[in-house]
C-alpha cells in the first residue's frame, strides 16, 4: 500500500509539474510584453506632456487633410455643368416611339437648358420622314406635371466626299427647354418622336416612325449669380472650399492642442520657481524684501530728522526786551522785591 501511494504522490507531482512547466511557458509571451509596457510607460511617464500632443498631431492632421480634401470634392461634384440621361424609346404599341426616364437629382433652384441627342441610322426611311415632333413631359414622382413641350425636328443627309466615305450615322440634337428650374430634386422625363398622322397614303407606311440607333436626354446648368461664377470656376472653388475647411479645421485642433501643450509648461516653470514671465520668484521676494528694508530706512531717516525740526522750532523764545527805569536812591521804607521767576525757580528746587 506505502508503495502504492507513494507512486500515485509521484504521479501527482510530476503532474503539477508539467502543469506548472506549461503554464509558464505559455504566459511567458504576456510576461515579456507586460514588462516591456511598463517599462516603457515608466520610461515614458516624464516625457507624456510632450508626447500626447505629439500623437494627437500625427492622428489628427491626415484626418483633417483628408476631411479637407472630401470638402473640395464634394463642392466640385455640386458644381456639375449638367447631366446625362439614356433613353430607350419603345417600338410596336400603336403610337409614336416613346420613352420614359428618371432624371438624375437635381438642384431646386438650379436654372437648366434641356437638349434631346439622337443617332439615327442614314436611311432612306429616316431621310424621307422629313419634320417630325419630339415632345417632352416633365413630371414629379406624383405625376405632376411641371413642363411640357414640343418642338420640330428635321434628318439632313450627310455631306458627301471625295476623300472620306459617308457616315452611316447621324446625330441630330433638338432643343427642348430654356432655363427650366424644376423647384425639386427628383424629376420624371417623358418622350415621343414621329409623326401623328402616320402617312398612310405614301408607301408601305414604315416612314411614319423614326428608327432610332441611340438617345439620350441631357442638360446644361446655365450660369447665374453667385453659383454661376463658381460653375465657370469648379476647380478654382473647389481649392477654395477644401482650404477653408482646413484652416478652420486647424484652428479647432490648435485651440485644443495648445491648452494641454502650455499647462506642462507653466508647471514646470512653478516646480522650477520661475513666474508666468520665466523670472525667478527668488529674486523677486529679494528685490522686494531689500526695498521695504530701504524704504523701511527712509521712514525712519524722515522721522528723525521730523522729530529734529520739530525740537529746534520747539525753543523757547523769549520776549522782547523792555526799557528799564533809571535806579533811585533807595528809601528805607522801600523793600526789594524779587523776581517772579526766582520765586517760581526756588520753588521748583524746593519741590526737588
Amino acid at each position: 500500500m506505502s508503495k502504492q501511494t507513494d507512486a500515485t504522490r509521484s504521479a501527482k507531482d510530476s503532474r503539477g509539474r508539467l502543469s506548472r512547466i506549461i503554464s509558464y511557458i505559455v504566459n511567458a509571451p504576456f510576461r515579456i510584453v507586460q514588462a516591456v509596457l511598463s517599462n516603457g510607460i515608466s520610461t515614458l511617464r516624464p516625457y507624456a506632456p510632450q508626447i500626447i500632443p505629439l500623437a494627437v498631431c500625427v492622428l489628427f492632421i491626415p484626418l483633417v487633410i483628408s476631411f479637407s480634401l472630401l470638402a473640395g470634392w464634394s463642392v466640385w461634384k455640386s458644381l456639375s455643368v449638367g447631366w446625362d440621361s439614356p433613353l430607350y424609346f419603345q417600338y410596336g404599341d400603336g403610337v409614336s416611339p416613346y420613352a420614359t426616364a428618371q432624371i438624375p437629382p437635381l438642384l431646386p433652384q438650379q436654372r437648366y437648358n434641356i437638349a434631346l441627342q439622337l443617332t439615327i441610322p442614314a436611311s432612306e426611311s429616316n431621310l424621307a420622314l422629313g419634320n417630325f415632333m419630339v415632345g417632352l413631359a416633365l413630371s414629379t414622382t406624383n405625376n405632376k406635371t411641371l413642363t411640357y413641350v414640343r418642338r420640330p425636328a428635321v434628318v439632313v443627309p450627310p455631306q458627301s466626299s471625295l476623300f472620306f466615305r459617308t457616315p452611316y450615322l447621324i446625330h441630330v440634337e433638338v432643343p427642348l427647354v430654356d432655363s427650366f428650374i424644376a423647384g425639386r430634386s427628383k424629376v420624371v422625363a417623358s418622350i415621343d418622336v414621329g409623326r401623328r398622322d402616320r402617312w398612310k397614303t405614301l408607301g408601305v407606311g414604315h416612314e411614319r416612325e423614326l428608327t432610332i440607333k441611340s438617345a439620350s436626354l441631357y442638360g446644361i446648368a446655365v450660369p447665374h449669380g453667385v453659383r454661376g461664377l463658381a460653375i465657370r470656376f469648379p476647380v478654382t472653388f473647389g481649392l477654395i472650399s477644401a482650404s477653408t475647411f482646413l484652416v478652420i479645421l486647424s484652428i479647432i485642433l490648435g485651440g485644443c492642442i495648445l491648452p494641454t501643450m502650455l499647462r506642462p509648461m507653466s508647471q514646470q516653470n512653478a516646480n522650477n520657481g520661475l513666474d508666468e514671465d520665466g523670472f525667478k520668484k527668488e529674486s523677486l521676494r529679494e528685490s522686494g524684501v531689500l526695498t521695504e528694508g530701504h524704504g523701511e530706512r527712509r521712514r525712519r531717516r524722515r522721522s528723525k530728522s521730523n522729530r529734529r525740526s520739530s525740537s529746534v522750532t520747539a525753543v523757547k523764545v523769549e520776549h522782547s526786551e523792555s526799557a528799564i527805569p533809571p535806579a533811585t536812591s533807595p528809601s528805607p521804607s522801600t523793600r526789594l522785591r524779587r523776581r517772579e521767576s526766582k520765586r517760581l525757580d526756588s520753588g521748583s528746587d524746593s519741590d526737588t
